[in-house]
């Protein structure tokens, strides 16, 4: 059950973060696919358990949205990189 919530959050995470950046429904939907369908998080997840680099898969698409927040979009939302 961990591991579901784990991924189901990595895939959000992914999807808000590509979508407030390219702010296009259909590539956050191909970026997410992408994401999800990803060897390394597979191998990581079902073959060598590591869960702590399964959680980090939740917060570093969210850094990297608070990185290009910071430098491109509105200062307001800096909150992403605190989270991430």
């Amino acid at each position: 059950m961990f591991i579901f919530v784990i991924n189901f959050l990595s895939i959000l995470s992914i999807y808000i973060c590509v979508k407030r950046i390219t702010k296009k429904e259909y590539t956050s939907i191909i970026g997410t696919i992408l994401y999800a369908l990803c060897l390394y998080r597979f191998t990581d997840t079902y073959i060598r358990f590591a869960i702590g680099e399964c959680l980090a898969f939740i917060f570093i698409p969210l850094f990297i949205l608070g990185i290009y927040e910071l430098f491109y979009g509105e200062n307001k939302k800096s909150y992403y990189l605190t989270i991430g």
